[in-house]
Protein backbone atom coordinates (compact mmCIF):
# COMPACT_ATOMS: atom_id res chain seq x y z
CA UNK A 1 0.00 0.00 0.00
CA UNK A 2 1.87 3.46 -0.79
CA UNK A 3 1.64 6.21 1.23
CA UNK A 4 1.35 10.35 0.79
CA UNK A 5 -1.81 11.96 -0.59
CA UNK A 6 -3.28 9.06 -2.99
CA UNK A 7 -2.02 6.21 0.20
CA UNK A 8 -4.57 4.33 2.47
CA UNK A 9 -5.81 2.29 -0.47
CA UNK A 10 -5.00 -0.99 -1.40
CA UNK A 11 -7.47 -2.67 -4.42
CA UNK A 12 -7.67 -6.22 -4.01
CA UNK A 13 -9.97 -6.16 -7.57
CA UNK A 14 -12.33 -4.99 -9.85
CA UNK A 15 -14.15 -6.22 -12.30
CA UNK A 16 -16.79 -6.11 -14.36
CA UNK A 17 -19.30 -9.58 -14.34
CA UNK A 18 -21.92 -11.28 -15.37
CA UNK A 19 -23.51 -13.90 -13.19
CA UNK A 20 -26.93 -16.70 -12.64
CA UNK A 21 -27.17 -16.28 -8.93
CA UNK A 22 -29.69 -19.29 -8.73
CA UNK A 23 -29.39 -20.06 -4.72
CA UNK A 24 -28.99 -18.73 -2.05
CA UNK A 25 -25.65 -17.94 -0.25
CA UNK A 26 -24.20 -16.31 2.52
CA UNK A 27 -20.66 -14.43 2.98
CA UNK A 28 -18.69 -12.77 4.90
CA UNK A 29 -15.89 -10.13 3.14
CA UNK A 30 -12.75 -10.25 4.39
CA UNK A 31 -12.28 -6.34 2.97
CA UNK A 32 -14.77 -4.10 1.60
CA UNK A 33 -16.72 -4.24 -1.14
CA UNK A 34 -18.65 -1.65 -2.89
CA UNK A 35 -21.03 -2.72 -6.21
CA UNK A 36 -23.27 -1.32 -8.84
CA UNK A 37 -26.04 -3.36 -10.44
CA UNK A 38 -26.02 -2.69 -13.65
CA UNK A 39 -29.11 -5.55 -14.64
CA UNK A 40 -30.53 -7.93 -12.76
CA UNK A 41 -32.52 -8.27 -9.35
CA UNK A 42 -32.15 -9.82 -6.16
CA UNK A 43 -32.21 -9.69 -2.19
CA UNK A 44 -29.47 -8.64 0.29
CA UNK A 45 -30.19 -9.27 3.97
CA UNK A 46 -28.41 -8.42 6.87
CA UNK A 47 -28.39 -7.79 10.57
CA UNK A 48 -31.59 -9.69 10.13
CA UNK A 49 -33.64 -7.67 7.47
CA UNK A 50 -33.63 -8.52 3.64
CA UNK A 51 -33.76 -5.86 0.77
CA UNK A 52 -34.98 -5.94 -2.84
CA UNK A 53 -32.28 -4.55 -5.07
CA UNK A 54 -33.55 -4.39 -8.52
CA UNK A 55 -31.24 -2.17 -10.83
CA UNK A 56 -29.80 -0.11 -11.00
CA UNK A 57 -28.87 0.27 -7.67
CA UNK A 58 -25.65 0.72 -5.87
CA UNK A 59 -24.95 -1.13 -2.43
CA UNK A 60 -21.71 -1.77 0.01
CA UNK A 61 -20.63 -4.41 2.31
CA UNK A 62 -18.39 -3.86 4.67
CA UNK A 63 -15.40 -6.15 6.14
CA UNK A 64 -16.23 -8.83 8.66
CA UNK A 65 -19.83 -8.72 8.75
CA UNK A 66 -22.28 -11.31 7.85
CA UNK A 67 -24.79 -11.16 4.06
CA UNK A 68 -27.10 -13.00 2.71
CA UNK A 69 -27.78 -13.17 -1.05
CA UNK A 70 -31.57 -14.39 -2.30
CA UNK A 71 -32.16 -15.01 -6.18
CA UNK A 72 -35.30 -13.14 -7.22
CA UNK A 73 -37.58 -15.86 -7.74
CA UNK A 74 -40.00 -13.78 -10.38
CA UNK A 75 -37.71 -13.54 -13.16
CA UNK A 76 -34.31 -15.10 -14.39
CA UNK A 77 -32.12 -14.99 -11.65
CA UNK A 78 -28.97 -12.79 -13.88
CA UNK A 79 -27.28 -10.10 -12.28
CA UNK A 80 -24.71 -7.59 -14.11
CA UNK A 81 -22.59 -5.76 -11.79
CA UNK A 82 -19.44 -4.08 -11.11
CA UNK A 83 -17.57 -4.52 -7.93
CA UNK A 84 -14.50 -3.16 -6.14
CA UNK A 85 -12.97 -4.98 -3.63
CA UNK A 86 -10.68 -2.78 -1.13
CA UNK A 87 -8.99 -2.40 2.01
CA UNK A 88 -7.04 0.26 4.15
CA UNK A 89 -8.09 3.40 5.93
CA UNK A 90 -9.29 5.47 3.01
CA UNK A 91 -11.43 2.36 2.17
CA UNK A 92 -12.80 2.64 5.79
CA UNK A 93 -13.60 5.99 5.21
CA UNK A 94 -15.57 5.76 2.08
CA UNK A 95 -17.80 2.88 3.64
CA UNK A 96 -18.30 4.82 6.54
CA UNK A 97 -19.41 7.85 4.64
CA UNK A 98 -21.91 5.62 2.98
CA UNK A 99 -23.45 3.86 6.11
CA UNK A 100 -23.57 7.63 7.41
CA UNK A 101 -25.73 8.85 4.43
CA UNK A 102 -27.58 5.53 3.61
CA UNK A 103 -28.01 3.07 6.53
CA UNK A 104 -29.51 -0.01 4.67
CA UNK A 105 -26.33 -0.10 2.89
CA UNK A 106 -27.55 0.71 -0.74
CA UNK A 107 -28.82 3.81 -3.00
CA UNK A 108 -30.38 4.02 -6.32
CA UNK A 109 -29.87 7.89 -5.81
CA UNK A 110 -27.66 8.45 -8.35
CA UNK A 111 -26.84 9.50 -11.94
CA UNK A 112 -27.14 6.62 -13.65
CA UNK A 113 -24.98 7.75 -16.75
CA UNK A 114 -22.13 9.24 -14.84
CA UNK A 115 -22.10 6.02 -12.32
CA UNK A 116 -22.08 3.75 -15.28
CA UNK A 117 -18.81 5.98 -16.86
CA UNK A 118 -16.90 6.25 -13.46
CA UNK A 119 -17.28 2.56 -12.41
CA UNK A 120 -16.23 1.71 -16.56
CA UNK A 121 -13.33 4.63 -15.74
CA UNK A 122 -12.04 2.56 -12.39
CA UNK A 123 -11.76 -1.14 -14.03
CA UNK A 124 -10.04 0.52 -17.09
CA UNK A 125 -7.31 2.02 -14.65
CA UNK A 126 -7.46 -1.52 -13.14
CA UNK A 127 -6.85 -3.54 -15.78
CA UNK A 128 -4.07 -1.21 -17.25
CA UNK A 129 -1.85 -1.12 -14.28
CA UNK A 130 -3.35 -0.39 -10.69
CA UNK A 131 -0.51 0.21 -9.01
CA UNK A 132 0.62 3.10 -11.73
CA UNK A 133 -2.97 4.41 -11.89
CA UNK A 134 -3.46 4.58 -8.67
CA UNK A 135 -4.19 7.97 -8.14
CA UNK A 136 -6.28 7.75 -11.18
CA UNK A 137 -8.39 5.27 -8.81
CA UNK A 138 -8.33 7.41 -6.34
CA UNK A 139 -9.56 10.58 -7.65
CA UNK A 140 -12.21 8.61 -9.88
CA UNK A 141 -13.38 6.74 -6.53
CA UNK A 142 -13.79 10.42 -4.78
CA UNK A 143 -15.42 12.14 -7.69
CA UNK A 144 -18.12 8.80 -7.42
CA UNK A 145 -18.50 9.85 -3.78
CA UNK A 146 -18.93 13.69 -4.60
CA UNK A 147 -21.95 12.95 -6.71
CA UNK A 148 -23.30 10.51 -4.38
CA UNK A 149 -23.06 13.22 -2.07
CA UNK A 150 -24.71 16.07 -3.70
CA UNK A 151 -27.61 13.63 -4.80
CA UNK A 152 -28.26 12.81 -1.61
CA UNK A 153 -27.94 17.16 -0.58
CA UNK A 154 -30.03 18.27 -3.13
CA UNK A 155 -32.15 15.32 -4.40
CA UNK A 156 -32.33 13.38 -7.36
CA UNK A 157 -33.72 15.88 -9.50
CA UNK A 158 -34.36 14.77 -13.23
CA UNK A 159 -33.36 16.95 -16.21
CA UNK A 160 -34.47 17.96 -19.07
CA UNK A 161 -33.15 15.97 -21.89
CA UNK A 162 -34.20 17.81 -24.91
CA UNK A 163 -31.42 16.67 -27.24
CA UNK A 164 -32.33 12.92 -26.40
CA UNK A 165 -28.44 12.85 -25.32
CA UNK A 166 -29.49 10.25 -22.05
CA UNK A 167 -32.00 8.48 -24.39
CA UNK A 168 -29.08 8.25 -27.19
CA UNK A 169 -26.60 6.70 -24.37
CA UNK A 170 -29.33 4.23 -23.54
CA UNK A 171 -29.89 2.93 -26.98
CA UNK A 172 -25.97 2.60 -27.35
CA UNK A 173 -25.25 0.76 -24.41
CA UNK A 174 -28.42 -1.88 -25.23
CA UNK A 175 -27.21 -2.02 -28.69
CA UNK A 176 -23.78 -1.12 -29.28
CA UNK A 177 -23.10 -2.14 -33.07
CA UNK A 178 -26.46 -0.48 -34.36
CA UNK A 179 -25.83 1.47 -37.23
CA UNK A 180 -26.17 4.97 -36.60
CA UNK A 181 -25.44 8.13 -38.20
CA UNK A 182 -24.67 10.87 -35.44
CA UNK A 183 -24.86 13.87 -38.29
CA UNK A 184 -28.10 12.99 -39.29
CA UNK A 185 -29.30 12.51 -35.65
CA UNK A 186 -27.76 16.12 -34.53
CA UNK A 187 -29.79 17.84 -37.43
CA UNK A 188 -32.88 16.09 -36.23
CA UNK A 189 -32.53 18.21 -33.36
CA UNK A 190 -31.46 21.49 -35.56
CA UNK A 191 -27.82 21.47 -33.56
CA UNK A 192 -24.41 20.80 -35.52
CA UNK A 193 -22.56 17.42 -35.04
CA UNK A 194 -19.68 19.01 -32.95
CA UNK A 195 -22.38 20.60 -31.07
CA UNK A 196 -24.09 17.61 -30.28
CA UNK A 197 -20.65 15.45 -29.46
CA UNK A 198 -19.65 18.32 -26.67
CA UNK A 199 -23.08 17.92 -25.28
CA UNK A 200 -23.07 14.44 -25.20
CA UNK A 201 -19.73 14.53 -23.37
CA UNK A 202 -20.90 16.71 -21.01
CA UNK A 203 -23.95 14.56 -20.06
CA UNK A 204 -22.28 11.35 -20.23
CA UNK A 205 -18.54 12.51 -19.29
CA UNK A 206 -17.11 10.77 -22.22
CA UNK A 207 -16.44 11.67 -25.66
CA UNK A 208 -19.25 10.01 -27.87
CA UNK A 209 -17.17 7.33 -30.17
CA UNK A 210 -15.14 6.62 -26.68
CA UNK A 211 -18.25 5.91 -25.48
CA UNK A 212 -19.43 3.54 -28.72
CA UNK A 213 -15.98 1.66 -28.45
CA UNK A 214 -16.56 1.05 -24.45
CA UNK A 215 -19.78 0.14 -25.12
CA UNK A 216 -19.46 -2.42 -27.92
CA UNK A 217 -15.96 -3.65 -25.98
CA UNK A 218 -17.92 -4.34 -23.03
CA UNK A 219 -20.69 -6.49 -25.09
CA UNK A 220 -17.33 -8.23 -26.36
CA UNK A 221 -16.23 -9.16 -23.10
CA UNK A 222 -19.65 -10.64 -21.96
CA UNK A 223 -19.46 -13.12 -25.01
CA UNK A 224 -16.27 -14.17 -24.40
CA UNK A 225 -17.01 -14.79 -20.66
CA UNK A 226 -20.96 -16.09 -20.93
CA UNK A 227 -20.76 -18.20 -24.53
CA UNK A 228 -18.20 -20.81 -25.77
CA UNK A 229 -18.36 -19.13 -29.20
CA UNK A 230 -14.68 -19.66 -30.95
CA UNK A 231 -12.82 -16.03 -30.51
CA UNK A 232 -13.46 -15.60 -34.43
CA UNK A 233 -16.93 -16.16 -34.63
CA UNK A 234 -17.37 -13.38 -31.63
CA UNK A 235 -15.40 -11.42 -33.67
CA UNK A 236 -17.34 -11.69 -37.03
CA UNK A 237 -20.64 -11.47 -35.26
CA UNK A 238 -19.38 -7.93 -33.81
CA UNK A 239 -19.02 -6.58 -37.26
CA UNK A 240 -14.98 -7.13 -37.31
CA UNK A 241 -13.43 -7.98 -40.77
CA UNK A 242 -10.52 -10.00 -39.60
CA UNK A 243 -9.61 -11.11 -36.17
CA UNK A 244 -6.11 -8.98 -35.77
CA UNK A 245 -8.30 -5.61 -36.03
CA UNK A 246 -10.56 -7.16 -33.29
CA UNK A 247 -7.96 -8.47 -30.98
CA UNK A 248 -5.94 -4.65 -31.08
CA UNK A 249 -9.45 -3.49 -30.38
CA UNK A 250 -10.15 -5.76 -27.54
CA UNK A 251 -6.60 -4.94 -25.83
CA UNK A 252 -6.81 -1.64 -26.25
CA UNK A 253 -9.98 -2.05 -23.78
CA UNK A 254 -8.78 -4.06 -21.12
CA UNK A 255 -5.10 -4.91 -21.71
CA UNK A 256 -5.54 -8.67 -22.46
CA UNK A 257 -6.02 -10.01 -25.74
CA UNK A 258 -9.57 -11.72 -26.00
CA UNK A 259 -8.20 -15.34 -25.96
CA UNK A 260 -5.98 -14.28 -22.54
CA UNK A 261 -9.33 -12.57 -21.36
CA UNK A 262 -11.41 -15.38 -21.64
CA UNK A 263 -8.54 -17.99 -20.31
CA UNK A 264 -7.99 -15.63 -17.18
CA UNK A 265 -11.82 -15.97 -16.51
CA UNK A 266 -11.99 -19.60 -16.74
Amino acid sequence: MSHGYFGGLEIRGIAHATEIREHEFHLVPTWNSLEFLCHGRSQLGFDGNYYSLEAPVMFWMPANHEFHWRPDKTQRPFCDHFYIDMTGPRSEGIIAALEESYPRHFTKSFDLEKTSALFYALLKYYRLDAKAYMPRIILTLEELMVMLHEHRNMGDKPKEDIFGICGMADRIKVDPFAELDFQKIAEEHNISCDYYRRLFKRAVRMPLLEYVRAQRMSYVAEMLRSTTLRVKEIATSCGFDDLASFSRAFRKYSGLSPREFRKERL
